[in-house]
């Protein structure tokens, strides 16, 4: 018997040993990748999270600017309205200084008895005082008749004096009087007879403590540091108060240097601008008082308002360490389960004997990686579930900024009635005390030994022309209020009843005409009349004050004068068409495309929220009930068309999809 050929069992070597080569080069290429997967995985999960605290931070930031920029128009009107009422007190003194000057040469004497018989108003005005060229001071104080002051201790009086040419006032340094010790601020300005000759300075004291009440309700209600500033460097009014700021010289502060060149209104950050103490981070939100040299100033703690966000960023932190722990343990566990394939797939190969032991082992193995990857899919349903919270949390977010919105344009709203309310109610209080007057002098008259009748006439056909001004303005005054109070209770409760279309829109452009009114835009309306509907009327305002703002913000952005039209008209299909149209600047194809996108803005940066044309395309679909398009071009102009049921829906709707 001739033995088996010897060749046989060798090649078996080289075939066994190249396939465990090819495998193991298979292994190491599985696990590069695998490790490659998870380094991706763990960058965009970082990318993202670091995206999302961004522009978490930043619109944070950007809601506490526009609490701030709410704040400090508020207190720009009441400080401007308080020191123009101070202008007209010494306007009337300098009209009667000038009336009596007309028919002779005036001396100081009479110039006193002048300034004695100017009228004062207890509540912030008091003390009108009269300087000559000497120098020499006199006051006209009800309290204090006799009382004297020092010029050395009012700044305004030496330039005044040494520049007569200068027609406009002055403001001097806030001090406390020392028979009151009330702290006052004097407005100044030169004082002429008929002539034009230089006489002195006239100037009146207005309480501080006046300001100071308002700006302490906006700090505690807020929690900020509130503040009215000169572009000299002293401080009018700071609350929370701290003793020693009217000491406080910020001529030289390098904040103060910027907000001189600086815009009309803005914001900052700083630790240590306005504080007496240690300092702390600030978001300081600023606006310039036109033509008065003051700023006001509303700072919050960059801690409590970034309070929020900090606890927000600390969480989405968390959870992204956990998806990439998560994911790191995965991928370990699939490591040690190939480099045990890669054992058993050895093993295969080195003993034939074993190979029922091993297929056993690969049998109880795939079990238990079916149980395990049933595990790791309940896992990710698990995590999958807590995305949809991040998701929820997000929307809710959302919605609280079209609310804070819808805030900011009914704050807006609040701001011009309070300005187009301050014409007749100036006027009233200014025929208040002319009729007060004329009725003291009827009194003196008919005192007399011999009152004579003409004056008795003529004092009271002047009584009786200021009562019929006075009428005119208290009934201005309340139909603005009225129509405020309507639209007001409107936007803020979005109750549903049943209204006039075009009584409504007309109560909602009494209330917008102060964006306007004084600028070179105008407004034309076309209204079907006897339209009523079943809606919501705060949404149709808050669409019309949103579709206005926009105009305004943007239609005429570089224009010099424009033209807003609003109609409306009843199709056949008995629904309400309504029509706002400008003659702007108008919009290119792209930024039609995203107009009702949230946060979509041409002026990012520069106030606008993006927000306004998001919650006009919500409140038509979904609240309404109707649709909306919009059609413009570069030049042309923009034109808002939105269809409206009579009734709108017993329930809202989802919104649908802007339209391309």
């Amino acid at each position: 018997m001739s033995a088996p050929p010897p060749a046989v069992a060798p090649a078996a070597a080289p075939s066994a040993a190249t396939g465990a080569t090819v495998a193991a080069a298979r292994a190491r290429r599985a696990q590069l990748a695998l490790l490659l997967c998870l380094l991706l995985l763990a960058a965009l999960v970082l990318a993202q999270t670091w995206w999302t605290v961004a522009q978490d931070r930043r619109l944070t930031l950007a809601s506490a600017h526009s609490t701030g920029l709410i704040a400090v128009r508020l207190l720009d009107e009441h400080a401007t309205q308080t020191l123009r009422d101070a202008e007209r007190r010494l306007d009337a003194v300098v009209a009667a200084v000038a009336r009596a000057g007309q028919k002779t040469r005036l001396d100081d004497r009479a110039v006193r008895a002048v300034v004695s018989a100017g009228q004062q108003d207890g509540r912030y005005l008091n003390a009108l005082q009269f300087v000559n060229l000497q120098g020499l001071p006199f006051v006209n104080s009800a309290a204090y008749p006799a009382f004297q002051f020092d010029i050395v201790d009012r700044s305004y009086v030496a330039p005044l004096l040494a520049d007569p040419a200068q027609r406009g006032s002055r403001l001097g340094h806030p001090f406390q009087r020392f028979y009151d010790q009330a702290l006052v601020l004097p407005l100044a300005r030169n004082l002429y007879d008929g002539a034009g000759r230089h006489l002195g300075i006239i100037s009146i004291d207005i309480d501080v403590a006046y300001f100071a009440g308002v700006y302490a309700r906006v700090a505690k209600d807020s929690g900020a540091l509130v503040a009215l500033f000169a572009d000299r460097g002293f401080v009018v009014v700071r609350t929370p108060f701290a003793a020693g700021y009217l000491d406080l010289d910020l001529a030289r502060s390098d904040v103060a240097r910027r907000l001189r060149g600086g815009a009309a209104e803005g914001v900052f950050e700083d630790g240590h601008f306005l504080d007496l103490g240690k300092g702390e981070a600030r978001q300081y939100t600023y606006r310039k008082l036109a033509g008065y040299g003051l700023n006001t100033v509303f700072a919050q703690r960059l801690d409590d308002v970034l309070a929020g966000w900090s606890q927000r960023s600390r969480e989405r932190v968390a959870f992204a360490a956990a998806a990439i722990a998560l994911a790191a343990v995965l991928s370990l566990f699939l490591l040690l389960h190939m480099r045990r394939l890669q054992r058993s797939e050895r093993s295969l190969r080195d003993s034939v004997a074993r190979q029922q032991q091993i297929e056993h082992e690969i049998r109880e193995l795939n079990a238990g990686l079916e149980r395990r990857v049933g595990q790791r899919t309940l896992n990710l349903e698990q995590a999958n579930a807590e995305l949809g919270e991040a998701l929820r949390a997000l929307q809710a977010t959302q919605h609280e900024l079209l609310r804070s919105e819808k805030l900011a344009a009914l704050g807006s709203l609040v701001a011009g009635v309070a300005h187009e309310l301050n014409t007749p109610i100036g006027n009233g209080i200014m025929m208040a005390s002319s009729l007060q007057a004329n009725a003291q002098q009827s009194l003196d008259e008919l005192a007399a030994a011999r009152p004579s009748r003409s004056r008795l006439e003529q004092g009271l056909q002047a009584s009786v022309q200021g009562s019929e001004i006075l009428l005119r303005n208290l009934v201005r005054a309340g139909e603005l209020v009225q129509s405020f109070k309507q639209v007001a209770v409107d936007q803020a409760s979005n109750h549903r009843r049943r209204f006039a279309l075009s009584r409504t829109i007309e109560e909602v452009l009494a209330t917008l005409a102060p964006m306007y009114q004084k600028s070179p835009y105008k407004m034309v309306t076309s209204l079907a009349a006897e339209v009523e509907l079943d809606s919501y009327p705060g949404a149709l305002g808050q669409i019309f004050t949103n579709l206005v703002s926009n105009a305004l913000a943007h239609g005429f952005d570089g224009r010099a004068e424009g033209t807003m039209r609003l109609s409306s008209a009843l199709d056949g299909d008995g629904r309400l068409l309504l029509e706002f149209a400008d003659d702007g600047v108008g919009m290119a194809q792209q930024q039609m495309e995203r107009v009702f996108d949230p946060f979509f803005t041409t002026k990012l940066g520069q106030g606008g929220s993006g927000l306004g044309m998001h919650i006009v395309y919500n409140l038509v679909t979904a609240l309404l009930g109707g649709s909306i398009a919009l059609h413009s071009a570069p030049g042309q102009g923009c034109r808002v068309c939105i269809v409206l049921p009579l009734a709108a829906p017993e329930f809202s709707v989802e919104p649908a999809a802007p339209p391309a």
